[in-house]
């Protein structure tokens, strides 16, 4: 048997079954597949593809993909089909985008409603998506506190002192899941401030204050931190005397 030579009508037959054109004798005609619906587009390309390729691996770990082009003028679709053995799955945002922030609720001593004496201090942790502000932080804590997040001010302290209170405007991603946070309780008005006195404040300091409020009509509340410090002694570098220095310490208060 001889084989049939280059450009013979063989070889013509081969191409028309790869282009998916045959001649007009009995045999299916060439396809405009842009007029094709998606569903036998992509059956058509399959089939051509399988024709190529045909093994158990692309039957059981090979799939099709559509990939759809929209025009944002006049919205022609266009689909193109390619086969795949593999995909990139995205990781769902809603795991990577939340952080649990700890927060220490620092009440006052004594509620101010009932006049009872309260736990010094209380732990909770809030999860909130990353993405947000302080705003989702007190919304969260607003359901837990005993207290409405109207008196209560929100602080980071570092090293025992209040670096920075927090802004209801600020963005989370300037906060870290392990600052320590703290919720403070604290007095709104002089009134308020005058109230609390009355009731638990020793009797000499609370008329030397009430008296002092009374003199200023216009009395507006200060906020003051105040912290622990200690006088701690060193070692000097030579070995052999000793100084003495102040530390900070402790947790600080409003």
């Amino acid at each position: 048997a001889t084989s049939p030579e280059p450009g013979t009508e063989h070889d013509a037959k081969e191409d028309n079954e790869d282009t998916g054109t045959t001649d007009q004798e009995g045999e299916e005609k060439e396809v405009d597949e842009d007029r094709l619906p998606d569903e036998e587009k992509a059956a058509l390309q399959w089939e051509r593809y399988r024709a190529r390729n045909r093994s158990l691996i692309v039957d059981v770990f090979e799939g099709q993909l559509r990939s759809q082009l929209t025009c944002c003028k006049c919205g022609t679709t266009s689909s193109t089909f390619e086969p795949f053995r593999s995909l990139s799955v995205p990781i769902p945002s809603n795991h990577v985008d939340r952080v649990t922030l700890k927060v220490v609720f620092f009440p006052l001593p004594f509620s101010m409603q009932k006049g009872e004496e309260r736990q010094q201090l209380t732990r909770y942790s809030v999860t909130v998506p990353k993405s947000s502000t302080v705003q989702r932080v007190e919304r969260a804590l607003g359901s837990r506190l005993p207290v409405p997040m109207s008196s209560v001010l929100l602080a980071e302290v570092y090293r025992s002192r209040i670096h920075r209170y927090l802004d209801t405007n600020l963005a989370l991603s300037d906060v870290r899941a392990e600052d320590q946070l703290f919720a403070y309780e604290i007095l709104q008005s002089a009134t308020d401030l005058v109230q609390y006195q009355e009731r638990h404040a020793p009797a000499r300091q609370r008329k030397e204050r009430t008296e002092e409020i009374n003199k200023q009509p216009q009395t507006r509340v200060l906020l003051i931190q105040a912290m622990h410090r200690r006088v701690v002694d060193v070692c000097r570098s030579d070995g052999c005397t000793w100084a003495q220095r102040r530390e900070v310490f402790g947790l600080p208060f409003v």
